[in-house]
């Protein structure tokens, strides 16, 4: 069994009075999940608080245990001290052990103070004993956004080159409102699968205006209408079919609950080329011999053998 004690030092003119007693050793006061405005987490994570600093090298992974409601052991990172105190610690889960609902965490009671006391979470002497550990639980509730190209609304064909107006279904099918904003991107693939090869089409931000406003309730669905300007390059994106693929919160602007499923395939969509002129030289006339240094006239014709009339502006170029 291990005491700790500690002194209170008094002095009244030439007398030192040391007070010797009983020292208690660091609880845990709260511990404090992330949520949904914890914009820009890769993974969920917990707060602990203690009321005094703690030794970061007697906090560890060892001194922890956390299950979920099933009784299943979740994974998490080593404790992370947040402040100069050291009495805040942050703890990382591994996000595919992640799920909304109720978890049970144990922490201690080796875990001590710069002094070496150790935890004393039930108040009364000794320390360290296994009431001393901290047991509780806590809560995740996050959103969780999917989204969804519109059927009803879903155009299957389309012009390359022109704009092609998309609607997409975004859903929040998690249990805790979607804040603020999030960024989602649309792409033009050769096929039902994202690669390096697809075509960005555009980014838009989706949601609210500011980070703490309620921008998708949990349950609510919303319609956006997103204009899409498809690319005109006869080398790479010819006529054919042709699939739009659009990520969801793609820089995780938003704490969501599953971040797996942010992805959504269009059907089908036939792309051809609109009418296009077509711009010729269909003949030169230039003189038989010059001399270096003079000035010589070339006169060529460009034809428009196309089916739209060129009405923009371009460039032509002479070579020697």
């Amino acid at each position: 069994m291990t005491k700790a004690f500690g002194t209170t030092p008094e002095i009244t003119g030439d007398t030192l009075l040391f007070t010797v007693g009983y020292v208690s050793g660091p609880k845990v006061v709260a511990v404090v999940p992330s949520d949904a405005t914890s914009s820009g987490s890769s993974a969920p994570y917990l707060d602990v608080y203690f009321d005094q600093s703690i030794d970061v090298s007697t906090f560890t992974v060892d001194d922890v245990a956390i299950v979920d409601a099933n009784g299943n052991a979740i994974t998490f990172e080593a404790p992370r001290s947040l402040n100069r105190g050291n009495n805040v610690f942050r703890i990382y889960f591994n996000a595919n052990d992640y799920r909304d609902g109720t978890y049970s965490i144990t922490i201690g009671p080796d875990v001590r103070n710069p002094l070496g006391t150790t935890m004393n979470q039930d108040g009364s002497p000794p320390n360290g004993g296994e009431e001393d550990a901290f047991v509780g639980s806590f809560v995740f509730a996050a959103p969780n956004l999917q989204v969804a190209f519109d059927v009803d609304a879903f155009s299957e064909s389309g012009f390359l080159g022109q704009k092609l107006a998309v609607t997409i279904a975004t859903e929040n099918v998690g249990v805790a409102n979607a804040l603020g904003s999030w960024r989602n991107q649309i792409y033009l693939s050769k096929d039902q699968t994202l690669s390096s090869n697809d075509y960005l089409l555009t980014t838009y931000v989706d949601g609210a205006d500011s980070r703490l406003t309620t921008a998708l309730e949990a349950g609510e669905r919303k319609l956006r209408v997103v204009q899409c300007a498809l690319p005109l390059d006869n080398r790479t994106w010819v006529e054919g079919d042709y699939y739009l693929i659009v990520v969801n919160d793609v820089y995780s602007d938003v704490y969501e609950s599953n971040n797996n499923d942010n992805q959504a395939v269009s059907g089908k969509i036939s792309l051809v080329y609109p009418e296009l002129a077509d711009l010729k030289v269909v003949s030169v006339a230039a003189p038989q011999e010059a001399t270096a240094g003079e000035t010589v006239e070339i006169v060529w014709t460009t034809e428009n053998d196309g089916d739209r009339a060129a009405t923009e502006t371009w460039r032509e170029s002479i070579y020697i």
